[in-house]
Order: structure tokens, then C-alpha cells, then sequence
């Protein structure tokens, strides 16, 4: 008999209201033994949250009993229906990554939760008979901690890597298991978990398992009461995996609901005459991931008899001993393509590819695997060796080159441009060369390039900018479109090369020196006013959306120049970027900052938080926490009530650096949010693990979305959303803009439509009210 959901669903769902602190939400779902709540309000249902959420958010959280659960609920809710059955749900579950849905019936009301651990036994019990072997089943990719590793560290494991728990291990043996749930209950009380060692909460009895154990046997492990998940181990003790409760069955649900297995459906197609007929490397992967078709350009490609291939898990297939793993993140993916260089290395076959992946569909139903194919790209690259000479000269040149796009995007840049710029590679590719015409050292390097590509024709000249260390170079630039087969410009290559500045230089414009001569002395200009104090702040605040409630205030610098009267941001940041004295800028910003925040509240004034945006050099500098932490002190500003911006920019490159000043802050209780979110690189994983709370939506994203008619907008809420992050848009001028940015489901704002930058007894003025 077949068992609907909501026969499975947890008796009497946990609901909670958004404003319930995460604490008594915490208390109320170990109460009823469950895993998740849902988020509902005035008969609305708003969101869900799991255990897990409240015990990965201690990451972005010092404070995390007083936050409301309304900030690491995710939105929309996933929903099942009453009437289906319990494998229909577990395997969507098991293939969207969640552990939960919300039950509903016909008319769309909520009546409870199902849970995967929910299906388990009515499953298990239906499945027995093909349950795959331990072996194939169980996760590699086990993630391991010390015992004298802090619970805050095995928490930044687990959100890194989206999973449950952490092995505990002594030498390379299992000393026990730490699972989200071992964790929660000191949350629950706001322990500070940096001082926890992980053998203090992990459990003392280790569930282990041969790795060459029998399914039947893993299986009745796996039902002994409390174990959900086995640590596998070879003949020597040493771990080598791990196996849940759900492993076993990954994959089985769909079939047992009535989907035709992937394999049969392509005997009926004869697939192989069909994939054998065509040049990429095809194969198709049943529900947990295993080959179970190859064409013959597979086999070739990796050197083996199909009869090598069929059956295992794709992952062992393509992996060898002498090759770095093709990402282990994609390859769990449902779809999407990979491209991979010869030099790649995570790339062992050597030559340029393509890696395709898709779900399985057939008339528009769809299967449970995936169809996985290789192309080979030496063809599209004309010729491989051509492709290496390029790569070759690119690394070896002494002159820097740089390849731009012809609509203005920077698409190659080798090692020697980096160094005489001052820029990661990473920073640079895939970014707007406009964007760098006014950063850093190197802006007039840039609009010189920037200006010779926008005229679009042969350029040639010499530059003059300033260096790290404060000292004049002179470059020679060489700027040329490269024509596509129907004569435009389908890209332009520059050539940098050094040269003393010894005497007065021409750069193929005209008044260029002038200008610079007179960006340097007002360079000089306003490293005396910083000295001398002679700035200024201004404030913007920023409100909730709904309500117009003021929820934090901006600061910005304002320079009051003797010629060239009040001078805006826009034109005191890059001027202090070219002199290298960012960090002095930043410094006097944050001091002024938090010693107005600190007088507010003496006042009586609640501004909510006080943000002060701060540059990558300055966040790198070594001594950036302790610099905030001594601000913090002198002026008296709970850490509490501060908030940096960093640049998305500044996350290219994940380093040491970058690493040890957002722990710093972390551990300050100062909240870090990223700035113009949306216009960089980041990746998800990433954001994920860094001790980040609010994401700072840059207007372009808005405009962007409207222009192109893409869900780009949602999706950038969506993001934060889900991990738990607060999200507040930036330039927000005319109420269509706040409309559509509410519609998107975004709760604060920040712009011209609330207000202008306005002194600080302006602001107070405003606060009173």
C-alpha cells in the first residue's frame, strides 16, 4: 500500500512567528524532537527554518539568541501535496538538497512538515532488496575535525560543505561524531563556541562500519536507535567515508514511484547506435549516480572497455590517481557546463573540453539520472598548440598584456600587467575596464587604455602614474583592435611596457599631464587635510521598506577644498587610493563615525547601526582589527552598533589577510556586509563560510533585470535569503524603484527617495521625530 505524505507528516508542525528570537525557536524544536519550523504570520505562511540554519548563522551572528528567526528563514516555502506518496516526496527532497517540505492539501492550506528521516522507515522497508553496496553508496568526501578544533571551526566546516555533522578524528581514526544537533543546545544559550574544543559535545560512541560490509548489514546498523550515519573505515581502522541513512537509498525513490529507470528508456531508443553516430563522449547516469549507458567515444577517451565503465559512479570514472578531481560540486549538479583547459588541473584528459550535464527528460518527464557528455574543444580552439604558444608568451612576456573585449570587458591579462598594476588576475578578468579608470594607483594606466578602446582604433602613446611606494613610472602603451571575420573589432590587445620617467612626457592627448600633475598635487592636498582634520561626515539613513522605519545610517566623507569647494566621496576615494594613504582615509572615518554614533546614544537617539565603508588595502593591512577594536574603545560605541561595508571586489581573492580581518570583526560582534553585491564573482560556497550578515544590492542589479527582462533581481534576494543574510538595496531614487524592490522581496533601502547625505544634527533632528 502505497502511504501518502501526509500520513508521514510530523504530528502538530512547529509554527513560529518571523519576530521569535532564534533562541526560544531553538528551545521549542528540540522540545518536539523535530528538525525544522515553520515561519508563518497572521494565518500567512512566510518561510521555513531548520535547526541547521540557527547552528550554521552562529557564523555571522556574535549575538545570535537576540536575532530574530525572521533573518535565516528561507522563502519560498517548498511544498508537497497531501495525496502524494511518501517516495514521490522523498525523492525531490534528496534532489533539491532539502531535508523538508511543507504538507498541503488541495485548497492549499498547510497542515505540517514532512522530513526526510520522516519516509525513512516506510521506505527502507519497500527497498531492501535493491539497496546498493556500502561501498558506491557512501560519501568520500568525509570532513573531518580535530578534537582540540573549536565547535565555532566544525561550524564553518559544515557551512561550507552544506552538511550535517563533522568526524572527529585522532590520527586518522574515528573519535567520534558532531552533528548540528550535538551543537544547537549551546546556541540555545549563547555560548561562545570559539572556546568549545569539538571532543567536548561529540558523541563518545562511534558508529563504524567495514568498508567492505554487506548492504543487509549497514542497513540494520542504520536502525539501531540514534544512528543516522556510519563512519566507514578500511582494515586498519583509518577513515575513509561516510554513510547515512539516506545514501542507501538516494536515487531508489523515483523508481519506486513509478518513473521508468534511465536505462531502460534508452534500450528502447537504441541508444547506442544513436550516441556511438556522434563525436562527444555521452554517457547517462541513473538516480545515484552511476553509469549506466556509454557510448563509444567515452570509452575511448578514457582508455577503457565499456564494460570498465558501466556501473560505477561517475565520479570514480573520471577521477584517476595522477589527476586533481574535476570539482566535486559539479559533478553533483543537476545541470550546467564546465569548461576545462588542457593545462586545467583538474583536467585529466589532457586536452581542452566542455563538460555537459542535464537532468534526463522524456516528452517532458522527467527521469531519475542524467545525461553527461565531453567535447572535445580542440577544434573550436583552431589548434592546441597555437592555444599553448599563446599561453606561453602570455606568462613569460617581460611587457604586460591585456586583451579587452570589444563592448569593454577585460578577458585576459598575464602575470607582468598584474605586477605593474598592482592587481590580482582574478580581480581583473571578467570585470569592466571602466570600472578601474578611477581605482587605485593605476586609474590613469586604465582610462588611458579605456580611452583608446573607446575610439576604437590604433593607439599609441606613454602614461605616467604613480607606484606602490609613491614614486612616478612612465609606461609605453600600445593599443590595437583585433578584427573579426566581418571586419569589426571583436577584440583589442595592449601592450605595457616600463620606462624611466626622466623628463617631461607626451601621452597622445593633449592636456593628460596637466591633469595628472594636478590629480597629484591635490593627492598631496588631501593627505594635509586628514592631518589637519579638516573633513567632514554626512549621513544617509537607511529604512525598512515597509513602514519607513530607520534601521541604520550611512557615514560619508565630505571635503570642503579652499578652489574646488565641497568635494563628494567620488573624488576624495580615488585620489586617496592613488597616494596610498587609504588606510589613514578609513582610519579618520571610523573614529568620526563612532564617536556620532556614540553621542546619539548618549542622546538617546536609536540610529540602529552606523555603517563605514572600507577599502580592500585597508581591510588586508595587518593590523585592521585591532584598529577597529581600538576605535571601538576610545570613543565608547558598542561593536554591536557598527556595520563595515567591504567591496564585493575584495572577495576575488580569498587570503589570509581577508580571512584574519573578517574573524577579527567576528569576533568584535561587528556586522560585515558586502557591498554592491551582484556586480562580482562571488560564489556561493564562499559567501556561505565568511561571517557576512547583510548583502548591499547594488542599483545596477535592479536596472539590469528590468533591462534584460531576467529574474536577476529575485535571484540575488534569493541568495540571501537563503543563507540567512539581511539584504538592503543601495540608490533607491523613485518609489517604481522601491515597488519593485519590495515585489522582490527586499525589506530595506537606501537612497535619495528617503534622503539625502545630511549633517549629523540633521540626522538627529530626523531620529527625534
Amino acid at each position: 500500500m502505497i502511504k501518502t505524505t501526509e500520513q508521514a507528516t510530523c504530528s502538530g508542525a512547529l509554527t513560529v512567528e518571523p519576530e521569535t528570537p532564534v533562541a526560544e525557536v531553538l528551545r521549542s524544536v528540540r522540545a518536539v524532537g523535530g528538525g525544522a519550523a515553520l515561519v508563518a504570520q497572521g494565518g500567512r505562511l512566510l518561510g521555513l527554518v531548520t535547526l541547521r540554519e540557527c547552528v550554521f548563522a552562529a557564523l555571522r551572528y556574535r549575538n545570535l539568541p537576540e536575532v530574530a528567526i525572521a533573518e535565516l528563514m528561507y522563502s519560498p516555502v517548498p511544498v508537497a501535496g497531501a495525496w502524494e506518496d511518501w517516495t514521490t516526496a522523498y525523492a525531490a527532497m534528496i534532489e533539491q538538497g532539502i531535508c523538508h517540505r511543507a504538507v498541503v492539501d488541495a485548497e492549499g492550506h498547510c497542515s505540517g512538515l514532512i522530513g526526510l528521516d520522516d519516509c525513512w522507515g516506510g521506505l527502507v522497508d519497500t527497498l531492501t532488496d535493491r539497496l546498493p553496496v556500502p561501498e558506491q553508496a557512501m560519501s568520500r568526501a568525509v570532513v573531518t575535525v580535530k578534537e582540540t578544533d573549536s565547535l565555532l571551526l566544525a561550524i564553518r566546516h559544515m557551512a561550507r560543505h552544506a552538511i550535517g555533522c563533522v568526524v572527529v578524528e585522532r590520527r586518522g581514526k574515528p573519535a567520534g561524531l558532531l552533528a548540528d544537533t550535538d551543537i544547537a543546545p549551546l546556541i540555545q544559550y549563547g555560548v561562545d563556541l570559539a572556546t568549545i574544543p569539538a571532543s567536548a559535545r561529540m558523541g563518545r560512541e562511534v558508529p563504524v562500519f567495514p568498508v567492505d560490509g554487506a548492504a543487509a548489514a549497514a542497513l540494520a546498523a542504520l536502525r539501531e536507535p540514534g544512528v543516522r550515519r556510519l563512519v566507514m573505515v578500511d582494515g586498519l581502522g583509518r577513515i575513509v567515508g561516510l554513510l547515512s541513512r539516506h545514501d542507501l537509498l538516494r536515487g531508489l525513490g523515483r523508481e519506486q514511484a513509478g518513473s521508468a529507470p534511465a536505462h531502460a528508456v534508452q534500450e528502447g531508443l537504441e541508444w547506442r547506435a544513436i550516441a556511438d553516430a556522434g563525436e562527444d563522449a555521452v554517457a547517462i547516469l541513473d538516480g545515484a549516480g552511476r553509469v549506466v549507458r556509454a557510448n563509444r567515444a567515452l570509452a575511448e577517451l578514457l582508455r577503457r572497455d565499456r564494460a570498465e565503465i558501466l556501473g560505477h559512479p561517475l565520479e570514480a570514472v573520471l577521477n584517476t590517481h595522477n589527476a586533481a578531481p574535476i570539482p566535486r560540486f559539479w559533478l553533483k549538479r543537476r545541470g550546467g557546463d564546465l569548461a576545462l583547459a588542457a593545462q586545467d588541473p583538474r583536467n585529466p584528459f589532457g586536452i581542452p573540453v566542455l563538460l555537459g550535464s542535464s537532468p534526463l527528460e522524456l516528452d517532458g518527464l522527467a527521469l531519475a539520472g542524467q545525461l553527461f557528455s565531453i567535447r572535445d574543444l580542440s577544434g573550436t580552439l583552431r589548434h592546441e598548440e597555437r592555444d599553448q604558444l599563446w599561453g606561453a608568451l602570455m606568462e613569460q612576456s617581460t611587457e604586460g598584456v591585456l586583451v579587452i573585449s570589444a563592448a569593454g570587458g577585460i578577458v585576459e591579462a598575464n602575470h607582468a600587467f598584474c605586477e605593474i598594476v598592482g592587481c590580482g588576475e582574478q580581480a581583473l578578468l571578467g570585470s569592466e575596464l571602466a570600472g578601474w579608470v578611477d581605482h587605485g594607483p593605476a586609474a590613469p594606466l586604465f582610462r588611458a587604455l579605456w580611452e583608446a578602446v573607446d575610439s576604437g582604433r590604433d593607439w599609441r602613446g606613454t602614461v605616467l602614474h604613480q607606484g606602490r611606494n609613491g614614486s612616478l613610472h612612465a609606461r609605453e602603451l600600445r593599443v590595437g583592435p583585433v578584427a573579426s571575420g566581418r571586419g569589426a573589432p571583436a577584440r583589442y590587445l595592449a601592450l605595457v611596457s616600463g620606462m624611466p620617467a626622466a623628463e617631461p612626457i607626451w601621452c597622445g592627448a593633449g592636456d593628460w599631464f596637466e591633469r595628472e600633475a594636478g590629480a597629484v598635487g591635490l593627492e598631496n592636498q588631501l593627505r594635509r587635510a586628514i592631518e589637519r582634520d579638516e573633513l567632514s561626515l554626512c549621513y544617509q539613513s537607511q529604512v525598512e521598506i515597509e513602514g519607513g522605519r530607520v534601521v541604520g545610517v550611512e557615514a560619508m566623507v565630505r571635503w570642503q577644498h579652499g578652489e574646488r569647494g565641497l568635494i563628494a566621496p567620488d573624488g576624495i576615494l580615488p585620489a586617496a587610493e592613488r597616494g596610498g594613504f587609504m588606510p589613514e582615509l578609513d582610519r579618520w572615518v571610523l573614529r568620526r563615525a563612532c564617536a556620532q554614533g556614540r553621542r546619539w546614544l548618549d542622546s538617546g537617539l536609536n540610529f540602529g547601526r552606523i555603517t563605514v565603508n572600507v577599502a580592500e588595502s585597508h581591510l588586508r593591512c595587518r593590523d585592521f582589527g585591532a584598529t577597529v577594536r581600538r576605535i571601538l574603545e576610545e570613543t565608547g560605541l558598542p561593536a554591536a552598533d557598527l556595520e563595515i561595508d567591504i567591496p564585493e571586489t575584495a572577495l576575488a581573492t580569498q587570503d589570509r589577510e581577508l580571512t584574519a580581518a573578517l574573524d577579527a570583526l567576528n569576533r568584535l560582534g561587528v556586522a560585515v556586509a558586502i557591498d554592491n553585491f551582484g556586480t562580482g564573482p562571488t560564489s556561493l560556497l564562499l559567501l556561505a563560510s565568511l561571517p557576512v550578515r547583510r548583502l548591499k544590492l547594488d542599483r545596477g542589479v535592479l536596472g539590469a533585470a528590468r533591462a534584460t527582462g531576467s529574474g536577476l533581481t529575485r535571484a540575488a534576494v534569493a541568495v540571501g535569503r537563503t543563507l540567512g543574510l539581511g539584504i538592503i538595496a543601495k540608490g533607491v531614487e523613485t518609489e517604481r524603484q522601491r515597488d519593485e524592490w519590495l515585489a522582490e522581496g527586499c525589506g530595506e533601502a537606501q537612497g535619495f527617495l528617503y534622503g539625502r547625505p545630511a549633517p549629523a544634527d540633521e540626522i538627529a533632528r530626523m531620529l527625534a521625530v
